[in-house]
This record gives structure tokens, C-alpha cells and sequence, in this order.
């Protein structure tokens, strides 16, 4: 058993609870109850904390750092998590390197590759000397006659003299065998080799023969030929990696970074391994990131490009079809079977569609999030507890049920898989339930239930159990759009909301991007961090009116504080020892980070002299702990902010604090966030684009979703979303089925469940939860 005994980070209020090994648990609840910190920042945390500690054991004999949030727990194995805050991707980030299939393929390209030759342009492959004895045996049959050959390219007569005093003595010269102890060489040949042995291929033989290729490799850094004596058999030329066989031009050495766009030797020049140029796609590599020489490198009739850039399930077609013999094939069988091993959670989790040159931020979330995903299922352990944040955020139906396998796949190898959903395919899958709740914040951080999903549908009086009971619905009153608007080659109606639907890789988040293309329309992403934007306060414009106010006050005049002193981001109002910070962070080795807190502010983040100036009763740093709700009973009389709280406490967040950092909310509270700023602030585009708003909320936060989208409609506004949440297909306006990039189906959902058709099937099972007011 996982026993966690008083457990108290962020809002959980000294909790308890006892967790089953080895079985599959949910947590669920509203957004802000508690999820995240029971499961993430306690449990995850905590294993992860004592196993990283028993490692470092050898050298301090105890387990340190104690966490004060926590008073004891017991059983915690070691504990691997992905959160659902995705984080902030570059262009160099793509799909190959996130699961690090890219650098399965770049060993394979250079251990296994083959050069064109710049010069004659003959493919060219290195062999090992023991590769090339092989290959001499298997393509000259018994008793056949031939020569060893270390071809020489630049050499002329008085060469050919040096290399008669070191006693070499036959040579062939223009196809012909010359000894120079017999005859003197032509002034003038065009090729020239040593011959360095003449032997009978036969049993014993092959130690003669393996001297002979080595004193070959000695004189020609590596290339040697071998030249039947009789007519109807084929020269064979040999490298080992230095020089082409051929015509003897220099050959690049096969390292794994030439086939890297993040490493000087294999990225474009032109556009240093991006692919395109603010113009579009790079004119130099054409897209394929790499330099031509990289590309002058195969596998088979397979460029590096030509795999990384075809969907991974097609690239591992074409990988099964090569063949290869001896130790390549030992090499290529091996390091196969490792990129089949990584890319099969790719496949079951329907991301074959995608290629590993793909960037990240092109990505939808839902994708980014199970490609995130895909990397636990490749590995082989047991005995850890995983825990996953809403894995199936952006799944179909179909596709859910097939990750809930995967999860059940890592419980049958010995592990505990904790996921944080709100999905009741996941809840009604789970063996043991975790409800937080009440509500959010200071109102939630309480276990309301520990149990079946069975027992759970009977608790009418739990948020998650009133839905799942049938006592509450997810509700919304469709609306008849006023027209049709035209945005490139789509007709879409007009103030009225339109659902995205399809599965994995359908083409939903790329319509929703070519419509992003048009002036129109807008891609509203949940809030992000952005320098001074980054606390709930300043991102909805509201920090300067406080910091206003204070100066305002008699005690900031006498003192000469301006607005400017009240702010932790500027050099007058923070604290100089951790700049604004309030805490700094201690580095130990072999644990993660740990962060103390700032013994000159204390945390507050603010200089001394600042916290004693007080706005009816409160100093800076206490206004800014305060909750959206709290704010608003004591500011009530300033309409400039009040007006701002009250919004949000409206859409569901009036349990923030003012000054929480927006990295710590949740995708969910991020989306109404931003979505609470555009109602204050309006917004140019009269279309608004949403991929997945649904991320990170419960049944009743998709409510007050719902009814934050129905009051930009009456606003003016016409809302495009990409979301397989029941409650955005099945309540929307209209809705499209969106199939291998085309729309198949347009009209209202009641139409589209009446054609009965493969994918609306799969809703039918939301249909108690979704009622039309």
C-alpha cells in the first residue's frame, strides 16, 4: 500500500489517504481542487525525492530533506510523472528528437550507410577486414586464381622506384603485370596498383590472404582490390572508410552528427538546420534541414531525409524491407528492433501520421501531449508508479479506450499507473477513485471520496458524482447563426460555435491553423508568462492600479514611493538579495534542486521599506496573497479593478491568488484566463480559433466554459474550436467531422448522430451526460 499522512503543499488541508500497488487510480475533481498537488507535487515528488536520495546514500548514510508539506508516507515506489503543462518548444525541437528516435537513425546512417563518391559517383560502403574476408569467400568460387591489389592514385615513376626499394616488386600498370626487376615501368600510365599477392581461393588460405589485405590497407589507407584471373568473374574493390575504391577521392568520415540539424556538421548552411527561412521553405535543402553532403549518404536507396521525413510508420516499413549480412546485419537487427520498440507507443497512440523532422510547435496539443506520452511506454520497467496529467486530452473515443490498454499494459509489467482525469472512460476503468473537492482553492484541498467508480456514480452529492449519476448535465442552449461567413475556402456560420471533431491526426488543429492564416480570425492560446504579465494581477492589466493605489496612500507620499517601488519586477520596489525572487535556489549533487527561502525579504519578494506602507491594512505583499474573491470584497470601491476581479471570479477563478506566478495554473485555468482578458480587453478578429479548450477541465468547469463562449457570441463574436470533448461536440451549433484532412460532415450534431456513421457512434455513450437547454 501507498500511504500518504498529512499531506498540506499549496491548498490540500493535512490530508490522508491509503492507495492500492499495482492497480489503476484516478483522481478527479474541479479544476483548482487539489489534483495536481495530491498527485504530482506530494506523491510523484515525494518517490521521485526518496529514490533520487537513496542513490546518494553511499555518501551521507541517511535520507535528507524531508519535505514540510508532508508529515510521513510509506510505500512510495520510485515515481516517474508527466504533467500537463506542456512546455514551450523552439523550432530545433521536433518530433524525432522529443522521443529520440532521431538518434537511433543517426547511429544507424553511420554505421551502416553508404557514401556517393563526389567524384565518380559510386556508391560506396566501408567494410571491416573480417566483413571483407567474408565477402571474398562467398563471391570467388573454390580453386579460382587472383590477385590482391592496394591500387595506387598519384604516383608516378620515381614513386614507383621508392616503392621497389621497400621490396615491392610486380605492379599493375594499365591492366598489365609488370616486375621491375625484370622490366622498366612506362613513363606515362593512367592506373597503377601493387600487386600485392596472387592467390588460389582454397581451405587454408584465408590467414595468407588476411596478411595480404592488411599490407594492402597499410599502403593504401584502406582500399584494396581484388582482381579475378578469370574473365567471367567481377573485381571486387574494398574500403574501410577512408578513401572511395574507385577513383580514390577522399570519403567524410560517418559520424552521427553529420546527420544532426542541431550540429554544425549536419545542419544547412542556408538556413542552419530550420529547414525554411523567414522567406518559406530553405531553397538550399528544400525543407530537409541537412547539408548536401549529409544527403549524399544512404541506406539502401534511403537518403536520412528520405525516412525522417515520411510518416514514422512508413519510414519503419521502408527500414524492415533492407537487408544486410554478417556483423551489419547484426547491427541493423539490433538497433531496429530499439526504434520499433520507441515507435510502437507512437503507433498505438495513432501518431504514425506523424514524421520525426516535424516540429513540436506545429503540433496539435493533443498530439504534443501523447507524443510526450508515447516516451514511457518504450521503456521495460517495473516496480514505479507512474503518473500521468488528462493522458487522453484530445482523443477520440476509440483512441482512449486503446490508451487505456497501454496503461494497463504498464500495470501487467509490475508498476501503479495514477492518472489525474476527468474523462469517465478513465473514471469508470479505474479500480480505486480519488474525488477532491469541493470546489477550488481555499474551497477544495479535501478527499470527498476514495472508491469504486461504482460506488462513486451513487455519491450524488460529489461534483464528478452528480454528473456521472445523471443529476447534473453538461448544459447548453444551441443558437441559430445570423448568416454565413466566408474565410478562404470555408463557409462557417456566423456568431455561433462550430466544433472541430476527428480523430488523432484527422487534419482538425491544421484547418484551424490555414484558418489562422486570414485576417479575420484569431488563435486564442491559454495565457502564458510573458516578463512583467507573468502573475494573475498584471495579466489582466490590474497590477498598475493596485501599485496606483498604494502610492496613493499618505504613509507612500511621505516616503516618496511611487507606483513603480510597489512592483517585485522593478529594481526599486524588489528585493536586492533574491531580485524579486523571494527565495534562491541550492544546488546538491545527484537530487534535484531545492529552494530556500529569501532570508533578507522573507519570501515577500519586496524591500523592507516598501511592506510598511499599507492599503487599508494590508502592504503589498498581503494584497497580493489575497484571492480573486477576497480582493473583491475589500476593493469593491475601485470600479477600475473590481470590474476585473469580478469577471473572473465569474468564469470559475476566483480562487487564484492575485499574485500567483501563471507557470503554476493549469492548461485549463490558463485558457480562461486568456479567454477573461479578451472579454475585457475585446479583441480585433471577430473569429476566435480554439485548439482543445477543454484541457484540464471537470464537468463543471466545461460549464462555465460554455457559458464564457456563449457570452463572446452574444458579443459578436464566432467561435471556431478543435475539441472531441462531448460537450463541444454534441452542444455545439454546428459541427464538422473532420477525415484525413477533409470535411466529410457539416451540420448540427442531432443530424450527425442520426447517420449513424463509425465515429459519431463512439459519442453515444456521452449522450446522458450533454443536455440542450
Amino acid at each position: 500500500m501507498i500511504r500518504i499522512s498529512g499531506a498540506k503543499i499549496h491548498n490540500l488541508k493535512n490530508i490522508s489517504l491509503e492507495l492500492p500497488k499495482g492497480v489503476l487510480i484516478c483522481i478527479t475533481g474541479p479544476s483548482g481542487s487539489g489534483k495536481s498537488s495530491l498527485a504530482f507535487d506530494t506523491i510523484c515528488q515525494e518517490g521521485r525525492r526518496r529514490y533520487l536520495a537513496v542513490l546518494d546514500l553511499g555518501k551521507t548514510g541517511r535520507i535528507t530533506g524531508e519535505s514540510p508539506f508532508l508529515e510521513a508516507a510509506q510505500g512510495l515506489p520510485p515515481s516517474i510523472g508527466l504533467e500537463q503543462k506542456v512546455p514551450q518548444t523552439s523550432p530545433r525541437s521536433t518530433v524525432g528528437t522529443l522521443t529520440g528516435l532521431l538518434d537511433y537513425f543517426r547511429v544507424l546512417f553511420a554505421e551502416l550507410g553508404s557514401i556517393e563518391c563526389k567524384t565518380c559517383q559510386n556508391l560506396i560502403t566501408s567494410f571491416t577486414l573480417s566483413e571483407i574476408l567474408e565477402k571474398i569467400k562467398t563471391s570467388l568460387p573454390l580453386k579460382s586464381k587472383f590477385y590482391v591489389l592496394a591500387p595506387l592514385w598519384q604516383i608516378n615513376t620515381e614513386g614507383l622506384r621508392f616503392l621497389q626499394s621497400e621490396g615491392f616488386q610486380r605492379f599493375l600498370i594499365d591492366d598489365q603485370v609488370i616486375d621491375l626487376t625484370e622490366e622498366s615501368p612506362p613513363q606515362k600510365f593512367s592506373s597503377c596498383a601493387v600487386l600485392v599477392d596472387r592467390l588460389i581461393m582454397k581451405e587454408g588460405a584465408e590467414s595468407r590472404l588476411e596478411e595480404a589485405l592488411r599490407l594492402a590497407f597499410s599502403l593504401t589507407q584502406g582500399v584494396v582490390w581484388i582482381k579475378p584471373l578469370q574473365e567471367n568473374l567481377k573485381e571486387l574493390r574494398f574500403t574501410r572508410g577512408n578513401f572511395c575504391p574507385f577513383c580514390g577521392t577522399p570519403l567524410p568520415e560517418l559520424r552521427p552528427e553529420i546527420f544532426s540539424f542541431n550540429h554544425p556538421l549536419g545542419a544547412c548552411p542556408h538556413c542552419q538546420g530550420l529547414g525554411e527561412t523567414e522567406k518559406g521553405l530553405c531553397p538550399a535543402c528544400k525543407g530537409k534541414r541537412l547539408k548536401p553532403e549529409s544527403l549524399k549518404v544512404f541506406l539502401g536507396p534511403f537518403n536520412f531525409a528520405d525516412l525522417a521525413q515520411n510518416p514514422i510508420k512508413e519510414a519503419l516499413k521502408k527500414l524492415s524491407s533492407l537487408k544486410f549480412e554478417g556483423l551489419k546485419a547484426r547491427i541493423f537487427e539490433s538497433l531496429l528492433t530499439e526504434i520499433k520498440v520507441r515507435s510502437r507507443a507512437m503507433l498505438d497512440l495513432n501518431l504514425g501520421h506523424l514524421n520525426l523532422f516535424r516540429p513540436c510547435h506545429k503540433l496539435s496539443l493533443g498530439e504534443l501531449q501523447r507524443l510526450r506520452l508515447s516516451a514511457f511506454f518504450g521503456e521495460s520497467l517495473s516496480g514505479c508508479l507512474y503518473v500521468f496529467d488528462e493522458p487522453g486530452v484530445g482523443l477520440s473515443p476509440a483512441e482512449k479506450e486503446h490508451l487505456l490498454f497501454l496503461l494497463e499494459s504498464l500495470i501487467a509489467q509490475g508498476n501503479t499507473v495514477i492518472v489525474v482525469e476527468h474523462d469517465p472512460l478513465f473514471i469508470t476503468a479505474s479500480q480505486v477513485v480519488v474525488e477532491m473537492g469541493p470546489g477550488a482553492g481555499r474551497h477544495g484541498g479535501e478527499i470527498l471520496f476514495v472508491g469504486s467508480s461504482e460506488e462513486l456514480i451513487s455519491r450524488k452529492e460529489t461534483p464528478t458524482g452528480a454528473f456521472l449519476s445523471g443529476q447534473k448535465h453538461l448544459s447548453r442552449r444551441p443558437r441559430r447563426p445570423k448568416g454565413i461567413l466566408k474565410i478562404g475556402r470555408f463557409k462557417v456560420p456566423k456568431q455561433a460555435l462550430l466544433c472541430l471533431a476527428g480523430p488523432s491526426g484527422a487534419g482538425k488543429s491544421s484547418l484551424l491553423k490555414e484558418l489562422a492564416q486570414h485576417g479575420e480570425t484569431q488563435l486564442i492560446a491559454p495565457a502564458e508568462p510573458r516578463g512583467r504579465e507573468s502573475i494573475v494581477i498584471s495579466y489582466i492589466e490590474g497590477f498598475k492600479i493596485l501599485r496606483e493605489l498604494l502610492a496613493s496612500t499618505k504613509e507612500a507620499r511621505a516616503m516618496g514611493l511611487k507606483p513603480a517601488h510597489f512592483s517585485f519586477f522593478t529594481k526599486e520596489g524588489r528585493c536586492p538579495v533574491c531580485k524579486g525572487l523571494g527565495r534562491y535556489e541550492v544546488k546538491i549533487p545527484h537530487i534535484p534542486s531545492l529552494w530556500a527561502v529569501c532570508e533578507e525579504c522573507l519570501g515577500t519578494k519586496f524591500r523592507r521599506d516598501v511592506l510598511a506602507v499599507k492599503y487599508r491594512g494590508l502592504n503589498i505583499h498581503e494584497l497580493l496573497k489575497l484571492t480573486v474573491e477576497e480582493a473583491l470584497s475589500l476593493l469593491a470601491r475601485v470600479p477600475r479593478l473590481s470590474e476585473k476581479l469580478a469577471l473572473l471570479t465569474e468564469v470559475g477563478l476566483g480562487y487564484l491568488p492575485l499574485g500567483q506566478e501563471i507557470s503554476s495554473l493549469s492548461g485549463g485555468e490558463r485558457q480562461r484566463l486568456r479567454l477573461s482578458r479578451l472579454l475585457l480587453k475585446g479583441e480585433k478578429a471577430r473569429v476566435l480559433l480554439f485548439d482543445v479548450p477543454s484541457i484540464g477541465l471537470h464537468f463543471e468547469d466545461v460549464n462555465k466554459l460554455l457559458a464564457l463562449f456563449d457570452r463572446l457570441i452574444e458579443q459578436g463574436y464566432t467561435l471556431i474550436v478543435a475539441d472531441n470533448h462531448p460537450a463541444f461536440v454534441l452542444l455545439a451549433d454546428e459541427l464538422w467531422e473532420i477525415q484525413q484532412g477533409k470535411v466529410i460532415f457539416s451540420g448540427t450534431p442531432e443530424a450527425w448522430l442520426k447517420q449513424k456513421g463509425q465515429f459519431a457512434r463512439l459519442f453515444e455513450k456521452y449522450l446522458s451526460l450533454v443536455k440542450a437547454d
